[in-house]
């Protein structure tokens, strides 16, 4: 494709980049993203008295309120930055929904980012697709409009600005990263676990004559 002269990168390029955080960053698919739920899930059950989800639901409260306060302090004709404006506008929608799947939906990200790092380009591409993810637990990027061709309302995936979802991203990764990481180390000590354990049972075979 033709680069445009308004940038560095043709039209596709550049709306791959805004959208998903990298020219050829690929999305992150709620499929791709459910065995690192089940895994978050599993985790819960095996410890549902641990103090870390206690922790994970006073951070998302607090980033609530927080957007919450920047919302009326905007009302009440305080000066605020757009960008943080849109994501705490974004972060109060998020509010309204499954305060667990919100969480939940963030520590697989950090799961997923640990554990297979080369679906993502870059720290854009991963802070972007963070954000989609989340985003996508309620209807806070979703957009629409009337399709004359079809007789319809059809919906669509409403694009942030980069400094918008580059705000929500830190405060995500303020919130749930250390949480998200935690998680996935206990998941490669499993594995590593279970992989020992493997070997050592190969080794007492092989001793059998």
């Amino acid at each position: 494709m033709t680069v445009s002269r308004y940038g560095r990168y043709c039209r596709a390029h550049a709306t791959n980049l805004r959208r998903n955080g990298g020219i050829n960053q690929p999305a992150v698919t709620k499929a791709m993203l459910a065995p690192y739920l089940k895994l978050v899930a599993a985790r819960r059950e095996k410890n549902p008295g641990a103090a870390l989800w206690d922790l994970l639901d006073a951070a998302w409260e607090k980033l609530a309120e927080s957007a919450a306060a920047a919302n009326r302090s905007f009302c009440a004709g305080k000066t605020t930055i757009t960008y943080q404006l849109r994501a705490a506008d974004d972060i109060a929608r998020l509010a309204q929904e499954d305060r667990r799947e919100v969480i939940d939906t963030a520590l697989a990200m950090f799961m997923m980012w640990e554990l297979e790092p080369r679906r993502f380009g870059s720290d854009q591409g991963f802070q972007t697709q963070l954000v989609r993810r989340v985003r996508g637990v309620g209807d806070v990027n979703v957009g629409g409009g009337w399709n004359n061709a079809e007789g319809k309302f059809k919906r669509r995936y409403k694009d942030l600005p980069p400094r918008t979802a580059a705000i929500l991203a830190d405060w995500l990764t303020k919130a749930f990263g250390a949480g998200g990481l935690r998680l996935a180390a206990l998941e490669v000590r499993d594995i590593e676990a279970r992989q020992a354990s493997a070997q050592t049972l190969r080794s007492a075979l092989e001793e059998i004559q």
